[in-house]
């Protein structure tokens, strides 16, 4: 028998890039509809803006989410996800009426317990030290819907920030860059001038 693996340790650290990654519950396709997706990508925005953690690129596909996030503090990434998935869980589940069953996903998004999911309880953080994988991220979660077969190309995928990056096309998210200030930053600069 192989021996498990060790934990990875995950350093959240002020600025630091983090590629995340979630999925659907039993892989179940809820982020098949577009209102899904809007409700992830809204909530990606309200609490990333909320939190400081800055976004520099995402990708929702139809089970599962990929982020490239910049938190502007320590220690703010966790506290962060478990906010976007309860929250972003929260309005699927009352759009989808998981759990209801009548509903498309029926009884099948209930636990053993009886408790309804939408979201897989981890998220996967990967630590992203430099501008080349930073930039390899970006473009492995730009092209995931063409290798899905989803799209021939990543700009015409609705639900990823490559138009943003490709073709300067403001996306629903508010963005920042893989390096320099955070729009935080300015704003506490114009505040103590």
């Amino acid at each position: 028998m192989a021996a498990a693996r060790p934990p990875r340790t995950i350093f959240d650290i002020e600025g630091q890039l983090q590629f995340v990654t979630f999925s659907c519950y039993r892989k179940f396709q809820f982020l098949g509809r577009d209102r899904c997706k809007q409700i992830v990508l809204a909530h990606l925005d309200r609490w990333g803006w909320q939190e400081r953690v800055g976004v520099v690129g995402y990708v929702v596909m139809p089970d599962h989410v990929h982020a490239l996030l910049r938190p502007a503090e320590p220690g703010c990434l966790s506290p962060f996800m478990q906010l976007w998935k309860r929250e972003s869980s929260r309005h699927i589940h009352a759009f989808l009426r998981l759990g209801d069953g009548a509903a498309p996903f029926g009884a099948r998004v209930r636990d053993d317990a009886g408790r309804v999911h939408c979201w897989n309880k981890r998220y996967y953080p990967f630590n992203v030290y430099s501008m080349k994988k930073a930039i390899q991220k970006l473009e492995y979660m730009h092209n995931n819907p063409v290798r899905q077969g989803l799209v021939e190309d990543p700009c015409a995928w609705a639900w990823s920030s490559a138009r943003y990056w490709q073709q300067g096309i403001r996306p629903p998210v508010r963005m920042c860059g893989i390096e320099g200030s955070l729009p935080w930053d300015r704003s506490a600069k114009r505040a103590q001038a």
